[in-house]
């Protein structure tokens, strides 16, 4: 049975009737993601809150954190209010489609840990449904919302199955979403990418492209991923 909380270094995520629990995707990229000049930002599908929870540590911006599902909703609030952070974390129970046709709203920096799979069994509970599949929100419907509530100066980061990687970066071009950074995640030394960290802007840059081991070959998590994530984990 999945814990009902994970405890980190600054503040705790209960998650007992969440569909998605604290995975390593979730904080990798939070921790990878470079919100540093951003005033506000937006989290799409903030589920348990981890990725709104996260920035707010790294940075004093103020968040809108949206979520569909109103079992996640509930439990993201009692995690913000929870937090040393609650003041500048709002969350949105809406669906992002909706905000994106009703807000005049632009951010400087958007985030999105996305439902990743496509024409796949689906769970009988609705809930764990919208949390891991896309039928709800696929990519390009993401990447519209992204295009329109992004400021012309912002960026985009979201985590992506590294088989999705051309797939989704196409997408992102007909929106005028271009790739400015990319690491490839490697769970362990010997293996292919599992996923791809991305980060996207509205302008053509030169996109720097690199990778990130999680484990060397003898299992032992490595210095970079222990760098990139140490000031969330409780046992680094």
């Amino acid at each position: 049975m999945s814990n009902t909380y994970f405890q980190f270094k600054h503040f705790t995520i209960e998650q007992d009737t969440v569909a998605m629990k604290v995975s390593t995707d979730g904080v990798l990229l939070g921790a990878w993601a470079n919100a540093a000049n951003a005033k506000n930002i937006l989290d799409i599908g903030t589920g348990t809150g981890l990725l709104a929870l996260i920035l707010a540590q790294r940075h004093p911006a103020y968040i809108d954190a949206i979520e569909i599902e109103p079992l996640a909703v509930e439990k993201a609030r009692n995690n913000v209010n929870k937090s040393p952070w609650h003041e500048r974390i709002n969350i949105i129970e809406k669906d992002i489609r909706l905000y994106t046709r009703n807000t005049t709203k632009r951010y400087d920096y958007i985030i999105c840990n996305p439902p990743f799979f496509e024409n796949s069994k689906q769970s009988a509970k609705r809930n764990r449904t919208l949390a891991r599949h896309n039928t709800e929100l696929n990519f390009s419907q993401l990447l519209q919302s992204v295009s329109k509530l992004l400021h012309k100066n912002g960026l985009f980061s979201v985590i992506i199955p590294a088989e999705n990687e051309l797939n989704f970066q196409n997408r992102a071009l007909l929106q005028h979403l271009y790739c400015r950074r990319k690491t490839r995640v490697i769970s362990k030394a010997g293996k292919n990418p599992k996923r791809i960290l991305m980060e996207l802007c509205k302008k053509k840059l030169p996109c720097v492209t690199g990778q990130l081991f999680i484990k060397d070959s003898n299992n032992r998590y490595t210095e970079e991923y222990i760098n990139l994530t140490n000031d969330y984990y409780l046992y680094f």
